[in-house]
């Protein structure tokens, strides 16, 4: 009977500790420490989903690996991708706020103000491609996200490669027609930076066989795991 005991002990802290590595704990501020409320929670692999109370606060079914949405009326959408050392503990996540566009404002467009406008230069300069401007500014470096995928990927190399693999080509401007939208409102990115993302993921088979098969659901998880893995790189790269 003692051993009964002793069995059923054991199988009762299995499952505690098993159920709570399916548990992740946050906590949503903005400004670094304002907590938000009522952010909208979502776990985008096992569709379950919660709200954050008034100090900002929310747990959530959820594993290594899966990839949560926090959005927010008056707030930017940001992502996490989940890793082993983000159970067990609280974790904090920033928000920022939505900048909202002035309805009816018009911008004009400026002249064009040039080197030879202003006085600076006596002589026109080199006119370049589209393609020798990318392969110029590869080697000249660059800032934010293009210089990032610079460093991880090798743009240099990548673009000498552009126009050798029509496979890979088709899979790009597949996530640029298709995808652009999608990627514009969930991650904020511009159109440069989807144009600059879908080269770097061009080769990866995985995109091969989604992007034939038009799976459009599956390409979406896809993508947010892909920025949030090039913004873990970053960050590693940055410690």
């Amino acid at each position: 009977m003692r051993k009964l005991y002793i069995l059923i002990f054991i199988l009762s802290f299995v499952q505690l500790f098993a159920q709570n590595k399916d548990i992740f704990q946050g906590r949503i501020v903005m400004n670094d420490s304002i907590p938000v409320s009522d952010v909208h929670v979502q776990n985008l692999h096992n569709e379950k989903f919660t709200t954050t109370d008034k100090e900002g606060y929310f747990t959530i079914s959820a594993s290594e690996s899966n990839a949560l949405q926090f959005t927010h009326v008056s707030l930017q959408t940001t992502h996490r991708l989940l890793k082993a050392t983000d159970f067990g503990t609280v974790v904090v996540i920033k928000m920022r706020t939505l900048i909202h566009e002035l309805e009816g404002v018009e911008v004009q467009k400026a002249p064009d103000i040039t080197a030879q406008s202003l006085g600076i230069l006596q002589h026109t300069p080199t006119q370049r491609t589209y393609n020798e401007k990318q392969l110029y500014t590869s080697r000249a470096g660059g800032f934010g996200f293009i210089a990032l995928l610079n460093k991880i990927s090798g743009r240099t190399k990548m673009l000498r490669k552009v126009l050798m693999n029509e496979q890979n080509l088709k899979v790009a401007n597949y996530i640029i027609d298709n995808m652009s939208e999608f990627l514009k409102k969930e991650l904020n990115l511009d159109e440069e930076e989807i144009r600059y993302l879908a080269y770097y993921l061009m080769e990866n088979p995985e995109y091969h066989r989604v992007t034939q098969n038009k799976e459009s659901k599956t390409l979406q998880f896809m993508l947010i795991d892909s920025w949030l893995q090039i913004q873990q790189e970053a960050n590693n790269e940055s410690e």
